[in-house]
């Protein structure tokens, strides 16, 4: 289980681990929901959710992590979100798209 998108990404796309299953934490925290072993617990509060594009663009995970959230605070939809969403920023991920298109 990891939590980073960009280490999600290269645990499941880049290392050979034979028999060994990656997962996002949303995912893995959604399983303990459903089997009861982690309590949903509603706050009145209110949040957005931005999609990590590795996350997101690069790995395709979109609804794990709204449906965990929409478990604790009520999650407002944003204009642009999901596969509409914007990159952030300057990620690990871009840096080594950039390396590897000046080689």
């Amino acid at each position: 289980m990891v939590s980073w998108p960009i280490c999600y990404k290269v645990f499941n796309e880049d290392y050979a681990m034979a028999g060994i299953t990656v997962r996002h934490h949303s995912e893995y925290l959604l399983e303990l929901m459903a089997n009861e072993r982690l309590p949903a617990l509603k706050m009145p509060l209110k949040a957005v959710y931005h999609d990590p594009c590795e996350l997101g663009h690069g790995s395709g995970i979109y609804h794990q992590p709204r449906l965990l959230l929409d478990e604790y605070v009520d999650l407002i939809p944003m204009k642009l979100e999901k596969e509409s969403a914007y990159c952030c920023g300057r990620s690990l991920a871009n840096i080594k798209i950039q390396m590897n298109e000046r080689n």
